[in-house]
């Protein structure tokens, strides 16, 4: 599972080194595309917005997807571990589903280091 703060660097950088092969490989939850359309909007780099959301709909439409179905596990593990409700979703899922969280976010690596893949490792695990 790959959250938004690896997965918009890997599709601002797809189109020069081959992420793009990889990422219909990965599952996304339902709503990275949501957290995905809010980092663009703020992004002041990006110059055309709508065209770059219209074209990663098609990226994003051909990943797997997962939702958080116990928001009372998500609850607790925010809770718990001092993380936003949305960061405790992606957590939790990952969990459930027995996948590797694939994550910029420091402080998500720092709190869940067993769960969590940097990306830069992803291309290797994937492949296997």
């Amino acid at each position: 599972m790959v959250d938004t703060s690896a997965l918009y660097p890997m599709l601002i950088r797809m189109s020069s080194d081959g992420s793009l092969k990889l990422l219909p490989r990965l599952t996304i939850m339902d709503l990275t595309k949501y957290e995905l359309g809010n980092v663009v909007l703020y992004d002041r780099k990006v110059k055309d917005a709508s065209k770059l959301l219209s074209s990663w709909q098609i990226i994003l439409d051909s990943m797997n997807k997962e939702e958080a179905r116990n928001m009372k596990e998500v609850y607790e593990t925010a809770s718990k571990n001092n993380v936003t409700f949305y960061d405790g979703a992606y957590v939790q899922v990952a969990k459930a589903s027995k996948c590797k969280l694939v994550t910029m976010d420091a402080e998500i690596v720092t709190k869940f280091k067993e769960l969590t893949l940097d990306p830069d490792d992803l291309a290797n695990v994937v492949s296997e």
